[in-house]
């Protein structure tokens, strides 16, 4: 900002003090027509100035504008009838908005520890490669045909011929996605096209196979020994009870069933949530890569994190769209669906909580907020729980966790992994509390987050702090998959661009009404 009278405060500063400026501030202005002709994504010098209110001294007027900089002529004193509009601001400015000071790449500050530099080029490396469409494509791009290859190109499932014709259409796919980024128009389609050929048709592949052979594919309960997975269900009941419907249909039509066409439709329920959201098509495009192009998820093998992170998908765009309730009632859904979304509950609650208007009306909107994150939990978990609680505990939580004997083996990319490996623990299906040390981990993350979120609740502060609830919580676990990893890349990028939009929303906002 110029320091063109912008004075807080103004009129509780003595006479003489009243012509103190303040020093430079930078702000983002975004298609505004004064600074139209140079680069809207860079940060420039642009003055501020109230709007008029006839010929005598007013209020903003119901907002700011922007203004080209005015010179002052040092040879002419100010009248003391000055217009409002050449005068200083009364009101505070942008209290709550302004940006940080920006830095080197390479650059440590003053009183900044080499480890929160060390993290923060971390970051900026992780934005630049995974929040921008070009790279994303690529490195996303070539891990899928690259996964595409060895599972399918190698005919190790399809035979040979179909698994090069695979093979062949996602590099097609991967061509048509490039080139519309090149050529920029019709991104979104390009890589949709890119998805059905390397992710949607081995999927399909793989079930007409299935279901005309009768072949058992990707099953690991073959291995000998048998595991011990085969004796406990380790699922919530929400994902065997939503196969139901389908199963039945599937039976009255006389047709094979496979969970997977389940599957297919969560992840077109999902694609359909990214691509409705109000953001840039920039935001959408790298969502839908990490959702879709990541293959840790192992789509075709049947593993079903999608369920819960199509609702919770949902969720956000229902917070997007301006529906906190649907959005609280999607959140509650993808918990039911997988344990994964208990760190995002608190943190909806505690940015929806009510915080205005008589106390009836708040504990009303309280408990409904209450009712569309846990009913469904409570709905489909409550009949099992008074049906038999110690076996839902123990197939649910003390098997995965490690307490009880015959526990699930430590592998992985976790610290039990690691502590494995240092030969700190014995074996492999040795019982450790690694309850105790997720909950150490998480639990003062979580607070600290809610504590910022209570402050400043926004929809990226609510997936930023879940997410790295879960991420310290899952690396400190007994075991960690490759397809948690690959919802971790997912969410941390939602997360981003959430952030991201939140911003350009800020920057591109409407005038910001006075303060009282």
């Amino acid at each position: 900002m110029g320091r063109l009278g912008l004075r807080p405060r103004y009129g509780h500063l003595p006479h003489r003090r009243r012509q103190r400026g303040l020093p430079d501030q930078w702000i983002r202005p975004l298609s505004d027509s004064p600074v139209r002709r140079c680069d809207p994504r860079r940060a420039r010098h642009v003055s501020l100035c109230a709007a008029r209110n006839a010929d005598r001294p007013g209020g903003l007027g119901g907002g700011l504008a922007l203004a080209p900089a005015r010179r002052r002529d040092p040879g002419r004193a100010r009248a003391a009838g000055t217009r409002f509009c050449q005068r200083a601001l009364r009101q505070p400015l942008l209290p709550r908005h302004a940006p940080a000071p920006r830095c080197r790449a390479g650059a440590r500050g003053p009183g900044r520890s080499p480890v929160a530099s060390g993290m923060m080029a971390v970051v900026r490396l992780f934005s630049r490669i995974v929040l921008r469409p070009g790279p994303s494509l690529l490195v996303l791009g070539a891990a899928i045909l690259a996964s595409n290859w060895v599972w399918y190109g190698s005919g190790i499932f399809l035979g040979q011929p179909a698994g090069l014709v695979l093979t062949i259409a996602g590099l097609l796919g991967f061509g048509y996605a490039a080139y519309g980024l090149v050529r920029g128009r019709h991104q979104l389609r390009a890589l949709s096209i890119f998805i059905v050929a390397a992710v949607l048709l081995p999927a399909l592949a793989l079930i007409a196979l299935r279901s005309t052979t009768g072949v058992r594919l990707w099953h690991w309960y073959v291995n000998q020994p048998l595991d011990s997975s085969l004796f406990h269900y380790v699922y919530s009941p929400l994902t065997f009870l939503l196969g139901v419907p389908f199963f039945v249909a599937s039976r009255l039509l006389a047709i094979p069933f496979d969970f997977r066409s389940v599957l297919i439709l969560a992840a077109l329920a999902a694609a359909g949530g990214l691509l409705g959201l109000p953001w840039r098509w920039e935001l959408r495009y790298v969502a839908f890569a990490a959702l879709f192009l990541n293959p840790f998820f192992y789509f075709p093998q049947g593993r079903n994190d999608i369920l819960f992170l199509a609702p919770l998908t949902l969720g956000v765009l229902a917070w997007a769209r301006g529906k906190p309730r649907l959005a609280a009632l999607a959140f509650g859904v993808a918990f039911a669906l997988k344990p994964f979304a208990i760190f995002f509950l608190p943190c909806v609650a505690i940015a929806l909580w009510p915080r205005s208007g008589p106390l009836l009306d708040r504990v009303r909107r309280l408990a409904m907020l209450g009712a569309a994150l846990l009913a469904p939990a409570a709905l489909t978990m409550g009949p099992f729980l008074l049906w038999n609680a110690p076996a839902y505990w123990t197939d649910t939580v003390s098997f995965v966790a490690g307490t009880i004997p015959g526990a699930y083996r430590i592998q992985g990319y976790s610290l039990a992994s690691l502590l494995l490996a240092l030969h700190l623990i014995p074996s492999a299906d040795a019982r450790f509390p690694f309850g105790l040390v997720q909950a150490a981990v998480a639990a003062p993350v979580l607070a600290v987050g809610l504590w910022r979120i209570w402050r400043a609740p926004s929809l990226a502060s609510v997936l930023a702090v879940g997410t790295l609830a879960l991420a310290l919580s899952l690396l400190a676990a007994r075991f960690v998959n490759d397809n948690y990893l690959a919802d971790l890349l997912y969410l941390t990028v939602l997360a981003g661009a959430a952030r991201q939009a939140s911003a350009a929303t800020i920057a591109t906002s409407r005038p910001i009404p006075a303060a009282a």
